[in-house]
């Protein structure tokens, strides 16, 4: 039993019911547990931990995870600095209606570098590097993300940078985003069905519409 999504430094309750083929049924005692208070967490391009310590860092992958570690309510997970190469399978994935849960308007989610500019996510045109579907209360801050050409891949979505899909109540501030994939018909910054969410100070670089579409950036 590893619980998850639980909000920060509250106290909870749990109890084991187990029941056999013959409806006959058992309950553990009322348990209970406090869960940790409002922590900083750490990714580096080469960690490898599990406990996403700033000296035993874990993998990018951890963002996209369906189980712990992986962002929580409240939480401030930190990119350190470095370049995380990501393609179809290792892109960043923040999906809160299957893996991911969603922050609260008090403690939201936030997800930084942890000096500006100095994460660097950088695609190779296979896959959208940097995806968020279905969140809400997010803060993206201070991350450069980067997709490029690639001549076998031409669909659009694919052939963004950052896409913000079916979301509200988010915050982006101060991310460097460049370098659509000109195969396709993509963009750069692509906002689909979100809403009373804040954009600010980012910066877009190496926008190109593909010959006769008028793209959004």
């Amino acid at each position: 039993f590893t619980p998850s999504g639980l909000l920060s430094g509250t106290l909870h309750e749990y109890a084991i019911v187990a029941t056999d083929g013959a409806s006959n049924s058992a309950t553990t005692a009322v348990q209970e547990f406090t869960t940790n208070a409002l922590s900083t967490f750490y990714v580096s391009p080469t960690g490898s931990g599990s406990t996403c310590s700033s000296g035993a860092p874990c993998a990018l992958s951890v963002i996209s995870a369906s189980s712990e570690p992986r962002p929580s309510i409240g939480e401030t997970w930190l990119l350190k600095d470095g370049t995380y190469s990501v393609t179809t399978g290792t892109a960043v994935r923040i999906n809160c209606a299957t893996t991911n849960v969603n922050g609260t308007a008090s403690q939201p989610i936030t997800l930084k570098a942890e000096n500006e500019r100095q994460a660097f996510i950088e695609g190779d045109g296979s896959a959208l590097p940097f995806g968020v579907e279905g969140c809400s209360y997010w803060i993206f801050e201070g991350i450069r993300v980067k997709n490029a050409d690639n001549a076998n891949n031409t669909n659009s979505r694919d052939g963004q940078v950052v896409e913000l899909r079916d979301s509200g109540n988010l915050t982006m501030k101060r991310m460097l985003v460049s370098h659509n994939n000109r195969y396709a018909n993509a963009s750069c910054l692509y906002l689909h069905n979100t809403d009373n969410s804040l954009l600010e100070e980012n910066e877009v670089y190496f926008w190109y519409p593909r010959t006769g579409d008028a793209g959004e950036m």
